[in-house]
């Protein structure tokens, strides 16, 4: 797991554009806080989506889901990768 400082972080609630040059979500929000990312591994045979529910049922027990969005509803995952 990955953690960074206390502060402001922009969080990204919709789908991504590239508007002349910039990078436009449909809805985003600034949020104060420390941010973790984490990366999850499926063990061999398990689907994307039975990780995915798996992961979903996981997280919902003490966050709140605010986005989600699945293949092309997301925007192009180049811009995803450079919000």
């Amino acid at each position: 797991m990955t953690e960074e400082r206390a502060g402001r972080h922009k969080i990204v609630l919709g789908r991504l554009k590239k508007i002349s040059n910039n990078l436009d979500p449909k809805s985003e929000q600034l949020v104060q806080g420390i941010r973790h990312y984490e990366t999850f591994r499926a063990a061999s045979g398990v689907s994307l989506d039975e990780a995915m529910t798996a992961l979903q049922s996981a997280v919902a027990s003490e966050y709140t889901t605010r986005f989600v969005c699945q293949g092309r509803d997301c925007g192009s995952s180049n811009e995803w990768a450079n919000a």
